[in-house]
């Protein structure tokens, strides 16, 4: 029997199955379907179905399963930046942990250059040099 199955609330595809369960299963073996209401032809005589139609683009099956793909691949592309996300973060993390070692040597090194400087101070005060 041909039902008419509303996707997604967004597209209507024909599809030809045994029970109306069936068309809206066999849509919904498809990635990136979320939604599948299915209408036989005494149900496309309602109100329900012509307002289905109003908001829906009529579809084949063909395309369906090219959306599908699309969104498989779109999934896919999402998840790969996920990971290249998670691992610029940890470059971030590992590069900022080297800044604040850097900071914390400056620092010490700031503080090494002034008691050096001021042992070489202390030493030339002692021997009676003077600086100009």
């Amino acid at each position: 029997m041909k039902y008419i199955v509303e996707v997604n609330a967004k597209y209507l595809v024909s599809i030809e199955a045994e029970t109306q369960l069936g068309a809206e299963h066999k849509v919904l073996e498809y990635d990136g379907i979320w939604g599948a209401l299915a209408f036989d032809a005494d149900e496309m005589k309602t109100e329900t179905f012509r307002g289905a139609c109003l908001s829906c683009e009529t579809i084949s099956l063909n395309e369906l399963k090219e959306l599908s793909e699309d969104y498989r691949k779109a999934y896919a592309n999402k998840a790969a930046c996920t990971d290249a996300h998670a691992a610029a973060d940890e470059e971030v993390r590992r590069l900022e942990e080297m800044l604040a070692l850097a900071k914390e040597n400056r620092a010490i090194a700031l503080q090494n250059i002034y008691t050096a400087n001021k042992a070489v101070a202390e030493a030339n005060e002692a021997i009676g040099v003077r600086e100009n």
